[in-house]
C-alpha cells in the first residue's frame, strides 16, 4: 500500500523523490557489473573520473545488489530498485513481528508492533529515498540472537556464534550505519541488564565469551576484507562527513507530527517543522502523546518484569541520545549538552546521525506497545483493559504514514540496451548534462540503465577532500562550476578565453571523449550553446539526447 503509486509503472518510476534513488540505482548495479568484469567491486571507477570512489565509504548495499542481480538483468535496474524498496519495508515489518512474537502470546499484538516498524515515522521519512536505511530486517533477527546469547543460552555456541556473525556481516553490507546503531542499542540494553542483574550476567559470561569469539571470526571472514578496504584502501575519509549537530531529533517533534505523517495538525505542523534542523528526510522523531502514554503505562504497570524494565530504560536512553549533542527545541539550539556529545570525540562514531536512533527507539516502543495490548487483552476484569486498548489504537493510528512518494524517471532512449550508447567504445569517458551532483544526480541512473557502457565525470558519493581528508559529497570540478548555474538558472557564466582553456584542459586530463545532454533537461538550449562553445563543435540530436564528440586533446572532433 505504501508504495502503491510506484507500482503503477515500475519501469519508469522509482519510489522516493528525485535525487538519492538515482545514486542507489547506480550503486546497486555497480557490484554485479564489477564482479562480471573481474574488477574489485569495492572500488567504483565508473564515476568521479579520473579518481573513482571507495564504495565502503558510501551506501554500499553489497548484499542487496547481489540479491537483486537477476531482477536487474531481466527487468532493468529501476525495477530492481523498486522491488528492493518494497521488500525492505515488508521484511522489516515481518521480522519485527517475529521478534515481538517471542514476548507476547497474542499474535495481533505482535502484528501491531510490527506495523510500527513497517510504517512508523522512521520509515516514512527515509522512504523519501534512503533505501539503505530501510534495510533493517536483520536487526530484529539479531535481537532474537542476542536474547539467546545473553538470556536463553540453549543453542550451541558454535551455531549461535556463526549466526550472529553472519547476520552482522549481512547488515554491514546492507547499511553500515545500522550496524553501529544496533551495536549502540544492544550495548545500552546490556548495560541496563548488568545494572539490574549483575550476578546473572557474570554467571552467563563464559557462554557469552565462547559464542562471541565464534561470532567475531565468522564476521571477519565475511566482512574483514570490505572493512580493511574501507579504512586502508584508496580514498579513505578522515573526520566528519556530516555536520555533527544538525541531523538531530527536535524535542518538539516527539509530540508534534512532521509533514510526512498522514494525520497532522496542519497549523502546528507547518509552523514547527520548518524550524527543525536537518531536512524532512531526517525528521523521524515523532512518537505522539498516545504512544508515549502507553509506553509509560507499560513500564509502570509491569515494572517487576525484567524485560519490560530493560526495554523501557533502554528506549528512554535511545530517545535522549537521538536528541543529539545539544538540546534542540523548536529549531533552536539551547546549548544544553546532552550525552550524545561524547561521540564527537570517537573516530567513526562521530559520523553517526543522532536522529536515526529513532529506529532503535521504535523497536523499544513497539515492544512496550505489543506487551500492553497483549496483557490487557489477557487480563479479564482489569478496569484499565479497554482504556489501554483504546489509547493504544489511537496511538498507532496517529502514526499512520502517508504514501511513499514516487518520481517519474526520464531515461532518454539513447541509454537503453538498444540505444546508440551501446556503440560507444569500452572505456569511454563521458561528461553529462545535467551534471551529476547532489542537486541533479539522474545521470547516475542513466549510466546504470546503459549497463555502465561509459564512465562519467562527476557523480554523488562520499570522497575525501583533497586538502583536509574530511568527507564531502559533491565531486566538484570546473565542469560543475560551469554547468550547474545553467541547470539552475539558464544563465551561463561569462565566457572567457581563460575559462575555455581551463575547460578544454580538464576535458583532456579526464580523457573525456563524448559530451551527452538530455534533450529534455532544464535550459538545454542554453547548455547546448555553452557545450558547443566549449567543445568547438555542434552537437548531434537523436534518441532524446544531444551528443558532442571530443578529440583526445580536448579540442573538438571533426
Amino acid at each position: 500500500v505504501i508504495t502503491s503509486a510506484t507500482w503503477r509503472d515500475p519501469g519508469v518510476r522509482w519510489a522516493g523523490l528525485g535525487g538519492d534513488p538515482a545514486k542507489f540505482i547506480e550503486f546497486l548495479g555497480w557490484f554485479p557489473h564489477a564482479i562480471g568484469q573481474g574488477q574489485n567491486p569495492f572500488f567504483n571507477g565508473s564515476i568521479n573520473v579520473p579518481h573513482g570512489i571507495n564504495m565502503m565509504w558510501d551506501t554500499t548495499m553489497f548484499v542487496p545488489s547481489l540479491a537483486s542481480w537477476p531482477v536487474a538483468v531481466v527487468f532493468g535496474p529501476i525495477v530492481a530498485y523498486n522491488i528492493l524498496f518494497t521488500l525492505a519495508l515488508a521484511l522489516g515489518g515481518w521480522c519485527s513481528f517475529l521478534w515481538l512474537r517471542r514476548h507476547v502470546h497474542n499474535q495481533l499484538a505482535a502484528f501491531i508492533g510490527g506495523l510500527l516498524l513497517l510504517g512508523g515515522p522512521y520509515t516514512t521519512a527515509h522512504a523519501l529515498g534512503h533505501l539503505n536505511l530501510l534495510l533493517f530486517a536483520p536487526i530484529p533477527l539479531l535481537l532474537m540472537a542476542f536474547e539467546e546469547l545473553f538470556v536463553v543460552q540453549k543453542i550451541r555456541p558454535l551455531r549461535l556464534g556463526i549466526l550472529i556473525g553472519v547476520l552482522t556481516a549481512v547488515l554491514l553490507l546492507c547499511a553500515e550505519e545500522l550496524v553501529a546503531l544496533t551495536g549502540l542499542m544492544v550495548g545500552i540494553g546490556l548495560f541496563v541488564a548488568v545494572c539490574l542483574r549483575p550476578r546473572e550476567v557474570i554467571r552467563r559470561a563464559g557462554y557469552v565469551a565462547r559464542t562471541g569469539a565464534v561470532a567475531l571470526i565468522a564476521f571477519l571472514v565475511l566482512a574483514g576484507y570490505p572493512l580493511a578496504y574501507q579504512f586502508f584502501g584508496p580514498y579513505a575519509v578522515q573526520g566528519h562527513i556530516q555536520q555533527f549537530n544538525v541531523y538531530v531529533s527536535d524535542l518538539v517533534n516527539l509530540v508534534v507530527p512532521g509533514p510526512l505523517q498522514a494525520i497532522t495538525f496542519p497549523h502546528i505542523t507547518d509552523s514547527q517543522a520548518v524550524l527543525w534542523t536537518g531536512n524532512v528526510a531526517e525528521q523521524s522523531a515523532y512518537i505522539g502523546v498516545g504512544l508515549l502514554l502507553i509506553a509509560v503505562y507499560t513500564a509502570v504497570r509491569w515494572w517487576r518484569d525484567v524485560f519490560v524494565r530493560v526495554v523501557a530504560l533502554s528506549t528512554l536512553a535511545l530517545v535522549v541520545l537521538s536528541l543529539g549533542p545539544h538540546l534542540h527545541i523548536g529549531g533552536s539550539d539551547t546549548g544544553i549538552r546532552l550525552p550524545f556529545a561524547v561521540f564527537s570525540h570517537i573516530p567513526v562514531l562521530n559520523n553517526l546521525l543522532p536522529g536515526r536512533l529513532s529506529l532503535m527507539a521504535t523497536f523499544g516502543l513497539a515492544a512496550l506497545l505489543a506487551i500492553a495490548i497483549d496483557r490487557s487483552i489477557a487480563t479479564v476484569g482489569d478496569h484499565m483493559r479497554w482504556p489501554v486498548i483504546v489509547v493504544a489504537v489511537i496511538g498507532v493510528v496517529s502514526l499512520t504514514p502517508s504514501l511513499a512518494p514516487t518520481t517519474s524517471v526520464n531515461i532518454p532512449a539513447y541509454f537503453s540496451s538498444t540505444g546508440d550508447v551501446q556503440q560507444l567504445p569500452k572505456g569511454t569517458v563521458a561528461l553529462l548534462y545535467p551534471y551529476a551532483d547532489g542537486s541533479s544526480p539522474d545521470a547516475m541512473a542513466w549510466q546504470a540503465v546503459a549497463g555502465y557502457r561509459f564512465s562519467m565525470v562527476g557523480g554523488v558519493a562520499i570522497v575525501p577532500d583533497p586538502k583536509t581528508g574530511k568527507g564531502r559529497f559533491d565531486l566538484n570540478n570546473p565542469f560543475q562550476t560551469a554547468l550547474h548555474p545553467i541547470w539552475q538558472t539558464g544563465v551561463p557564466l561569462p565566457r572567457t578565453a581563460m575559462q575555455l582553456a581551463e575547460l578544454r584542459s580538464e576535458l583532456a586530463r579526464d580523457h573525456v571523449s563524448v559530451v551527452i545532454a538530455s534533450a529534455n533537461a532544464p535550459y538545454v538550449k542554453q547548455a547546448a550553446g555553452f557545450i558547443s562553445w566549449m567543445t568547438g563543435t555542434e552537437g548531434k540530436y537523436g534518441q532524446g539526447v544531444i551528443v558532442w564528440k571530443v578529440a583526445p586533446s580536448g579540442q573538438s572532433a571533426a
